[in-house]
């Protein structure tokens, strides 16, 4: 089978995509835990133009961490995806434990559910070992610079979720509200890194003060 050359591009897309929405649910889940209800159409709306707006330079980011951390330099980004569409197992393992958004594609979830049926074990073994290995888009961040890159996936659902509570209360004070949607997405965050084990929490993972100063930098608040 020839490889489908084009088609990396609009994979990376659809998983930058894919995280952001994942992750915009917990998100939005937490806020409402708190009683901060935001109308779940008006918040799609918004939040797909915020995403779309920064996709392409996620995207972007990604190529560029994968290439600097791959545990096979032999192969970009595209390239693995392109060879794991192909039937590299090799490639398509590496994708997925570089980021389990892979799970969600189309393609990849028919490349596993095919080999369960025809019981490839051997196969279905390395994809385990994948899902379960430490992902390269959540490793431990330590630089200011790394930091704000993990900032940079939670901006579009902050930036969204501003709107939303701007339009659907004109009466109150909007810098209020964006104070409100930033403290609770920073709870969100803490939340996340409460979870992890202690030797890869990064040094700026529960600084509020350094969360406020990026917003600001971004014109959020």
């Amino acid at each position: 089978m020839a490889i489908q050359r084009g088609n990396s591009s609009g994979d990376l897309l659809q998983i930058t995509k894919e995280r952001a929405i994942r992750r915009a649910k917990r998100f939005k889940k937490i806020l409402e835990q708190h009683q901060l209800w935001i109308n779940e159409e008006q918040f799609e709306a918004r939040f797909g133009e915020e995403v779309a707006r920064k996709q392409i330079v996620l995207q972007r980011r990604a190529v560029s961490k994968y290439r600097d951390a791959s545990d096979n330099k032999r192969f970009s980004y595209q390239e693995d995806i392109d060879r794991a569409r192909e039937g590299n197992e090799a490639s398509l393992c590496r994708i997925i434990k570089w980021d389990k958004s892979w799970l969600y594609v189309p393609w990849v979830k028919d490349r596993i559910l095919e080999a369960s049926d025809s019981g490839r074990h051997s196969f279905l073994s390395k994809v385990g070992a994948a899902i379960s290995g430490k992902s390269g888009q959540t490793k431990a961040i330590g630089s200011k610079k790394l930091r704000d890159e993990q900032f940079d996936e939670v901006l579009p659902f902050i930036e969204a979720a501003i709107l939303c509570w701007i339009a659907e209360r004109p009466h109150e004070d909007p810098e209020r509200i964006k104070r409100t949607i930033a403290n609770e997405c920073m709870a969100a965050l803490e939340d996340y890194w409460d979870q992890q084990p202690e030797e890869q929490i990064p040094p700026l993972a529960r600084d509020r003060d350094y969360f406020r100063k990026y917003l600001k930098r971004s014109g959020v608040i």
